[in-house]
């Protein structure tokens, strides 16, 4: 990977080089990033300092180098972590991100919460993928995700308002649905679908209400 050196000194330590590139993110400057990490070398660097590398290039939008960096951690043996993908699964195209959650389990990386959560939000204009794995979660024995599932929702109401109408019925009785849920739900509706409007927020009202009596659901 040809990178054009920084100018500015180089930190002196791998934890200060690791600090550096966090302060790079808010800022998105991904290739002072990848720079810092050529300055101090393949044989100085761990998964962490490679991480924060990753973020840098994700909130810059730079998922293809985030990829080649992948692929450089692994000519140099360096070993990815969940949060690894999690971080290239942010910034990436929906395909990207399917690839690299195939990827970790490959690699014996356990996904998490986050990575799959990730990868759902990635996925969202592809309603079919979000759903599926929405409702994959106990595959990597993981408790069900409202993030994921609001997800979900939203891609759904981007083309199917009755599916995503029933699925937010479901899981109002197995979830404590929030405002995104409702508001996810409710995108998909019509001007003049006013009446399903207020049968949702009547239904969501009263599952407040159950949940903050304690009362059973009738």
């Amino acid at each position: 990977m040809a990178i054009a050196r920084p100018g500015a000194s180089a930190p002196r330590s791998l934890r200060d080089y690791t600090k550096s590139l966090a302060r790079l993110r808010p800022q998105k400057r991904w290739r002072h990033a990848l720079a810092l990490l050529e300055q101090l070398g393949w044989a100085q660097l761990d998964v962490v300092c490679c991480n924060a590398a990753l973020g840098v290039c994700a909130a810059a939008g730079r998922w293809q180098q985030g990829l080649d960096l992948l692929q450089d951690m692994g000519l140099h043996a360096i070993v990815p972590s969940v949060v690894t993908f999690s971080t290239l699964v942010s910034g990436s195209p929906w395909q990207a991100a399917l690839a690299l959650l195939q990827n970790a389990e490959e690699r014996a990386v356990l996904p998490d919460t986050i990575l799959v959560c990730s990868t759902v939000s990635a996925v969202s204009c592809q309603w079919p993928w979000a759903l599926l794995l929405a409702e994959s979660m106990h595959l990597w024995a993981l408790a069900p995700s409202l993030v994921a599932y609001n997800a979900a929702l939203s891609a759904l109401a981007a083309e199917l308002w009755e599916r995503a109408l029933g699925l937010f019925s479901k899981l109002s009785s197995d979830l404590q649905l929030d405002s995104i849920s409702c508001g996810a739900t409710m995108s998909s509706f019509s001007p003049a679908m006013w009446q399903e409007a207020l049968d949702l927020l009547s239904l969501t009202s009263l599952r407040r209400l159950q949940l903050s009596a304690g009362t059973p659901e009738p």
